[in-house]
Parts: C-alpha cells; sequence; structure tokens
C-alpha cells in the first residue's frame, strides 16, 4: 500500500480554485455567444430617444428617462473583471477593446418588464453617439450582470 501525502497552503488552493472559476464563467459565456448576430457597426445612441428606441427593440420596457448617467473611461489595459466584461460584450456582439482609454458616456435605464423583478437596470454605453456595449443587472444583493440579449433569449 502507497500513501501520497501533499502540502500546500490555503492562498494555493483558492488561487487554483478562482482560476477554475474563471475558466467555468468563459466556458459559459463562449457556450452563450455562438448564436448571438453581431451588433450592426454603429448603433445610434446619441440621444434618449435613440438609447430607449434600441432597448425597447430588444423587448425590454423601461423608464423614458436615465435613472444615472455619468462619464467613464474605458481603461488601457483589461484586468480579469473587465476581461470577464468585455466577453459578456463580446456575447451580443459589442467589443470594448477598440475603446481602450477613450471617454464613453454610461446611461442606466430602470427596466420595468424583468420577469417580477424591479430591480433590474438596463446600462448603455455610449461613445460619439454610438451605443458601444450594455447590459442587463440586478442592483439586489447576490445580484446578476447579462447580456442585454432579446427579451427571451437570455
Amino acid at each position: 500500500m502507497f500513501v501520497v501525502s501533499v502540502r500546500t497552503s490555503k492562498k494555493k488552493v483558492l488561487a487554483v480554485c478562482c482560476v477554475i472559476v474563471i475558466i467555468a464563467i468563459l466556458a459559459v459565456i463562449i457556450a452563450l455567444g455562438r448564436n448571438v448576430e453581431p451588433v450592426s457597426a454603429s448603433v445610434p445612441g446619441g440621444t434618449n430617444e435613440e438609447r430607449v428606441a434600441y432597448l425597447n427593440s430588444l423587448g425590454w420596457e423601461v423608464q423614458q428617462e436615465p435613472i444615472s448617467t455619468k462619464e467613464v473611461i474605458i481603461p488601457n489595459e483589461f484586468d480579469q473583471v473587465f476581461e470577464l466584461y468585455n466577453a459578456v460584450q463580446k456575447q451580443q456582439g459589442f467589443d470594448l477593446a477598440p475603446y481602450k482609454g477613450k471617454t464613453c458616456q454610461q446611461f442606466c435605464y430602470q427596466v420595468t418588464n424583468y420577469e417580477a423583478d424591479s430591480t433590474v437596470q438596463a446600462t448603455l454605453l455610449v461613445c460619439d453617439g454610438i451605443i458601444i456595449g450594455g447590459d442587463l443587472s440586478s442592483t439586489r444583493e447576490g445580484g446578476f450582470t447579462q447580456p442585454l440579449l432579446k427579451k427571451g433569449d437570455s
């Protein structure tokens, strides 16, 4: 009979677990994104009406005015979190990589038809009047972030 003993630290175990989780998340994102049609090269979003119309075209009903608006800078270098967020963008046909270092506008709208969940917001990123990305997210504790796919496709 052979006995094998392995000594490892909690940090190493945690690091391996994090890598496994990241790989699993990327695998799910890639699997879900295979059937997504790319977004048109230029989705207009310079006006509130264009942004609301875009969200409506995906089947999402939103309040007519954004609940928040702010300026954001797309990082020059993507860290792991931003790589995962950009993977969500690619899943819906967007890609933030060409906008590294650019200043964009972020608009958040309250979604009014996401099942029975009143904590869901639609976020759009707009650069030079063009929608370059976005997501649906829940603001509740333990919420979610998902692509802005057509309602029923998510």
